[in-house]
């Protein structure tokens, strides 16, 4: 499933960045030569006047903007030495982690769906073997689906990590052109270094989802070979092979979800929030659950509780208005005794 869906994303990717990269940068052209102009006049006038002791490095600078913007304003240059230099290495590293032999993007997540796919028609064996109406078997199809959920989970954590992160190295690289060419400029080289940091960190990200995941699927795969030699009917649901599966499933989402951490260690940066998104659609999604399940329950202690309250309401604001009138009455009496007093 993941690897029909990956191949159609790169293609969507790379043709809106065939598409759009060039009429970006042309938009950018004008402004860029003006800058780099003005930049290479004062260059000059620095260097003929002998005003800076870096005149050398000045001079170094000028000559590598003609190497810069040559690799700027030609998307075929741009799109082979840096973007897909970087993507193919990532593709790689995440495929030696998968596949063990470097496979290209087309086969690094077979591996991934054959382990989901064996896991899951497993489930599908068990579920099929459990009668509803035996004396466990809505608590073994409860935990068969919990399973399932937990397993899901993972499958869609990786997925979500590794495609979002490949989305968030194509919107670095559709305006590209501009970081790298303001890395001509000393003053401005620092939004240049900022962009590389988050290309590499992004590109960390699936490398990092990839090595959990290639642990992960050693471990998946022995609780997957105990869920086979599994006896429902002689052990149970409720048994220390269950229990395993249930430990690793949890246990690698949480790797996963730290993968972003790892990579910002690396790069210098801050994390990403897909761990954060994750987490919140986590607890959301259980205090949901919670509500509607308690909903029918509650709801009439609700209602009498907000009538009652609404009862309570009332009778609080009568008697903040009879305290009210009660001290309008005090001051008013008080400055009658005033004026008494003074002969009025």
């Amino acid at each position: 499933m993941f690897v029909d869906f990956y191949e159609k994303m790169m293609t969507t990717f790379n043709a809106f960045m065939d598409d759009k990269y060039q009429a970006f940068i042309e938009a950018f052209k004008p402004l860029a030569i003006i800058i780099l102009t003005i930049y290479i006049m004062i260059v000059g006038w620095i260097i003929l006047s002998g005003k800076s002791e870096k005149g050398k490095e000045l001079f170094i600078t000028v000559l590598l903007s003609t190497f810069i913007t040559g690799i700027v304003f030609s998307y075929g240059i741009y799109k082979s030495w840096i973007m897909d230099t970087i993507l193919l290495q990532s593709f790689k590293i995440q495929g030696f982690f998968l596949t063990m032999d470097g496979s290209l993007p087309s086969q690094v997540f077979t591996g991934v769906d054959k382990t989901f796919e064996l896991f899951y028609g497993q489930i599908g064996k068990l579920w099929e073997g459990t009668s509803i109406f035996s004396s466990d078997g809505t608590l073994t199809m409860f935990v068969l689906i919990v399973l399932s959920v937990i397993f899901g989970a993972l499958y869609l954590v990786f997925a979500v990590l590794v495609i979002f992160s490949t989305f968030a190295i194509f919107v670095f690289f559709v305006i590209g052109g501009i970081p790298l060419f303001l890395a001509i400029i000393p003053k401005t080289r620092f939004i240049f270094y900022a962009w590389l940091r988050a290309i590499l960190n992004y590109a960390l990200i699936p490398i990092f989802a990839s090595i959990v995941m290639a642990i992960s699927i050693k471990f998946l795969n022995a609780a997957i070979e105990d869920l086979i030699n599994l006896d429902i009917r002689k052990n149970g649901v409720l048994n220390l092979a269950v229990a395993n599966a249930m430990f690793i499933g949890i246990l690698s989402i949480f790797f996963h979800l730290k993968a972003p951490e790892f990579a910002a260690a690396l790069t210098g940066g801050q994390p990403s929030g897909v761990g954060g998104f994750f987490t919140t659609s986590f607890a959301v999604a259980g205090t949901s659950f919670a509500i509607m399940k308690s909903a029918p329950k509650y709801g009439k202690m609700a209602g009498k509780g907000a009538w009652g309250a609404s009862k309570l309401g009332v009778a609080g604001i009568a008697y903040s208005n009879a305290v009210l009138e009660r001290d309008l009455m005090k001051n008013i009496q008080a400055k009658n005794a005033l004026y008494k007093s003074r002969g009025v």
